[in-house]
C-alpha cells in the first residue's frame, strides 16, 4: 500500500490590523446612536432632577426662581403711580409699542434730546474731575457764553410740557411700570431711553438756573430728580436700578455744584437734608438680583421653545440649542442660580464686589468654569450671562456711600454757615457718623485750609488720602469742593 504523502500545514494568514481597526470603527459607530439614544434622555432626567433639587434647596432658605414671586404688587389707586401720570403714560405707551422704523415716532421720542437743540456741536470732552468739576453748560454750544447756554435751556425747557407733567409724576408716592417680566430678557425697553432724555433736561434745568440764580427752581428741579430715582428705584428690574443709582448721583453733583459756589442757603440745606435718601443696606440691590435670577432661569429653560419657532425675533441666535438635550438647559439654569445665590445674595452688603477677596468673587468663579474646555462648553449659556454682575453691586455700594457724604456735606456746610469755618472733625457735627463699609470704620475727613476732604477708602481697600483718580472705581471715593492747591492735573489725567 502506497502511503500519501500529507502535505505541510500552511501558515495562517495575518489579519491585517488597519481592518480590525476598520471594524472595531464600524461597531462604535453603530453604537453612537443607541448610547446617544440612551444618553440624551438620562442626562435630561438627572440634570432635571439636580435642578428640582437645588429649587427644594432655596426654598428652604426662603429663595424662589418664580418670577411672579418677585412682581411689584400693583397700585390701586392709578393716581397714586408715577407711570400713570397721562404724559408719562403717553411717553411709555408709544416708546414701547410703535414701530421702530414710524419717523412721526421717532420725531415725537427725540424732541427731548438736548442734541436736538439749534448750535448743538459734538466736543472732545477733556476729563474733569468726578465730583468736583461739571462741564460748562456751553460745552456742546460753542458759538454761547455759558451764560447764554444756560438761558436759553430755559427757555428751551419752558416750552416742554412734559417736564411739568414729570413733576407732577415724581411728587405721586408709589410706582408700577407694569413690566412684562416673563418678557423682559429680551424685552424693548425704549421708554427707559426715552425717559432718560426728559430727565436729562431737568438736570439741565437745574444747573441752569441755579447759574442764573434761580436757586429755588434748582433746589425743586434736584428733589424732583432724586424722586424719580426713587420711582425707578422701585422697579426690581437691574436696567432700572441702575438708572435709579445713577439720576441719584447725578443729584447729588447739582448738591455738590451749590456747595462749591455756597448758594444754597440754610433752608434749602434743611430741605436737601430731607430728601436725601438713607441707606438700605443693599435691599434694592439684593431685591433686583432675585428678579434677574428668575428671569435669567426662566429664560434658559424656554429657549428650546424659541429655539423651534421660524417667526421669533431671535431664532436664528438660538436655533442651534434645538441640537443640544434638554437637560443642557437644566444643567445651566441651575449653575447661573448656584452662581447668584452663593457669590452675590449670601454675601454682605460690603462684598457686593470686593476685589481684596478674589478667589470667592462671582468674577473668579466664572474665570475658572472658563479654563476648562468641557465644563466651559456644558455652561456655556450661564457665563455668557452673568459677568457684569459684579459691576453692578460695586456702583450700588458707590452709590449708597455717595448718599452718605452728600449728608456729610450739608451737615458740614450748615455747621460753616452757623460757625463760620468747616470742624476739625466730624465728631463736633452732633450727628451719626456713617460707616465706610471698605475700612469698617467712620468715613474719613480732614479740613483742609478753607475747605475739607470726605472719603471712603474705596474698592481696593487701600487708604490714599482722599487721592482724586479720574475714575469713579478706582481708588478713593472723594466728595470735596475744590481741588487742592498742589493738585496736578496732567497727573490726574495720566493716571489710569
Amino acid at each position: 500500500m502506497t502511503e500519501v504523502a500529507t502535505p505541510p500545514p500552511q501558515p495562517k494568514k495575518p489579519v491585517k490590523k488597519w481592518l480590525v481597526g476598520v471594524l472595531v470603527l464600524l461597531v462604535l459607530i453603530g453604537l453612537i446612536p443607541l448610547v446617544l439614544l440612551i444618553a440624551w434622555p438620562v442626562y435630561g432626567i438627572v440634570a432635571k432632577r439636580a435642578y428640582e433639587a437645588h429649587v427644594v434647596e432655596l426654598e428652604g432658605k426662603g429663595e424662589s426662581l418664580e418670577i411672579a414671586d418677585h412682581v411689584p404688587a400693583a397700585v390701586e389707586n392709578p393716581d397714586d403711580n408715577f407711570a400713570e401720570e397721562p404724559i408719562i403714560r403717553e411717553i411709555i405707551r408709544t416708546a414701547r409699542e410703535a414701530p421702530v422704523d414710524d419717523l412721526e415716532t421717532a420725531a415725537f421720542l427725540e424732541r427731548y434730546d438736548i442734541k436736538n437743540l439749534p448750535g448743538y456741536e459734538w466736543g472732545g470732552r477733556e476729563r474733569r474731575v468726578r465730583l468736583v468739576e461739571q462741564a460748562p453748560l456751553n460745552e456742546n454750544f460753542p458759538e454761547l457764553t455759558e451764560r447764554e447756554a444756560a438761558e436759553m435751556i430755559l427757555e428751551h425747557c419752558s416750552e416742554i410740557e412734559e417736564l411739568d407733567a414729570l413733576v407732577r409724576a415724581a411728587r405721586r408716592p408709589a410706582a408700577n411700570f407694569d413690566l412684562d417680566y416673563e418678557a423682559l430678557f429680551f424685552m424693548r425697553l425704549d421708554d427707559v431711553t426715552v425717559l432718560r432724555d426728559l430727565v436729562k433736561l431737568l438736570i439741565l434745568r437745574g444747573r441752569s438756573a441755579m447759574l442764573v440764580g434761580e436757586m429755588d427752581q434748582a433746589l425743586d428741579d434736584m428733589e424732583t430728580l432724586m424722586q424719580v430715582s426713587e420711582k425707578f428705584l422701585a422697579e426690581p428690574a437691574l436696567i432700572f436700578l441702575l438708572v435709579g443709582i445713577d439720576w441719584r448721583e447725578r443729584s447729588a453733583d447739582l448738591a455738590s455744584e451749590g456747595l462749591q459756589k455756597r448758594l444754597w442757603t440754610e433752608s434749602h440745606l434743611a430741605r436737601i437734608e430731607q430728601f436725601i435718601p438713607n441707606s438700605e443696606n443693599g435691599a434694592r440691590f439684593f431685591r433686583s438680583m432675585r428678579m434677574e435670577r428668575a428671569i435669567v432661569v426662566n429664560r434658559l429653560l424656554n429657549l428650546r421653545r424659541m429655539s423651534e419657532r421660524k417667526d421669533s425675533d431671535y431664532y436664528e441666535q438660538v436655533k442651534w440649542l434645538g441640537m443640544t438635550p434638554v437637560g443642557y438647559q437644566y444643567d445651566n439654569a441651575r449653575m447661573a442660580s448656584e452662581l447668584i445665590q452663593k457669590y452675590k445674595l449670601e454675601r454682605s452688603l460690603l462684598n457686593l464686589s470686593d476685589p481684596l477677596d478674589k478667589e470667592t468673587s462671582l468674577e473668579a468663579q466664572l474665570f475658572h468654569l472658563r479654563r476648562n474646555p468641557f465644563i466651559r462648553a456644558r455652561y456655556a449659556l450661564a457665563t455668557m450671562i452673568l459677568p457684569a454682575y459684579n459691576t453692578i453691586g460695586q456702583r450700588f455700594l458707590r452709590c449708597e456711600i455717595l448718599m452718605e457724604q452728600a449728608k456729610l456735606a450739608v451737615a458740614l456746610e450748615r455747621f460753616r454757615i452757623a460757625t463760620g469755618s468747616y470742624p476739625e472733625n466730624l465728631e463736633a457735627l452732633n450727628t451719626t457718623i456713617p460707616l465706610d463699609p471698605f475700612a469698617e470704620k467712620p468715613m474719613a475727613y480732614r479740613k483742609e485750609g478753607k475747605s475739607y476732604v470726605l472719603y471712603s477708602i474705596g474698592s481696593n481697600g487701600i487708604d490714599e488720602g482722599g487721592l482724586l483718580k479720574h475714575h469713579r472705581d478706582y481708588g478713593d471715593y472723594v466728595w470735596r469742593l475744590d481741588l487742592p492747591d498742589d493738585f496736578d492735573r496732567d497727573d490726574y489725567s495720566s493716571r489710569d
